[in-house]
Formats: structure tokens, sequence, C-alpha cells
């Protein structure tokens, strides 16, 4: 371990061109990798709770959650 951590101290232009080269490799396929935020896409098709899922979606007109928490002491 020492050895390779010696060679990484004593290389830092030839560590830098293949974390750079890495780094375009990667980034090539990075450009594909897409975020799907959307809830109704992980949501099995016909069940019910999905009905009911859709339904209060249109009754509110959206389906950004909030929720509220009270906490009462006596």
């Amino acid at each position: 371990m020492d050895r390779w951590a010696r060679w990484l101290v004593t290389h830092p232009r030839t560590v830098l061109v293949l974390a750079a080269c890495a780094t375009l490799v990667l980034a090539r396929d990075a450009r594909q990798v897409r975020f799907e935020s959307s809830l109704a896409s992980v949501l099995p098709k016909g069940d019910p709770a999905v009905a009911y899922y859709e339904e209060t979606r249109k009754h509110f007109g959206s389906d950004d959650v909030a929720v509220i928490g009270v906490r009462v002491s006596s």
C-alpha cells in the first residue's frame, strides 16, 4: 500500500491525466442518465390505491405533498 501511495505522490501529472481520462469516459455515458421524479411512473397499473391517488390529484390539482405534525404535551 505504501508503494502505491508513494507512486501516486511522485507522479502527480500521470494521476491527473488518468483521472481526466476516466472522467471523460464516464461523462460520455452520464449524458444519457435521466431522472424521473414523477410518482406516477413507479406506481403499479390497475391498483385501486393508484386510482384513489389519481382522483385525489385531480381534486387538489397537484401531487405535491406536505405533512404537518402537531404535538400536544399535557
